[in-house]
């Protein structure tokens, strides 16, 4: 079975000042806890799927595998062959 993850945006931790100041460091336990369990994670927009690849580039992020990001657009998890990780990600902004 996969373990896959809807992020709907990331907002608590991009501006945590229109927040009540306990959401930023829940949003972040939670992301943290998801990057560690998930075999994937579908964004609500291709928007946020860039925020929250650009986030995981920003922090650092490291898994002993791949974890496909997505969005609902795309359909990431039809198949292998649609899957869009982190090294793909790289490669494509770079060209």
């Amino acid at each position: 079975m996969r373990s896959v993850f809807v992020v709907y945006d990331l907002l608590p931790l991009l501006r945590p000042d229109l927040f009540p100041p306990e959401l930023p460091p829940m949003t972040l336990a939670w992301l943290n806890a998801v990057t560690e369990i998930a075999d994937g994670v579908v964004c609500i927009s291709r928007t946020v799927a860039d925020e929250l690849y650009l986030w995981f580039k920003g922090t650092k992020f490291s898994r002993f595998k791949p974890l496909p990001i997505g969005n609902k657009r795309n359909r990431i998890f039809s198949s292998s062959a649609q899957c869009l990780c982190f090294a793909q990600n790289i490669q494509a902004r770079a060209q």
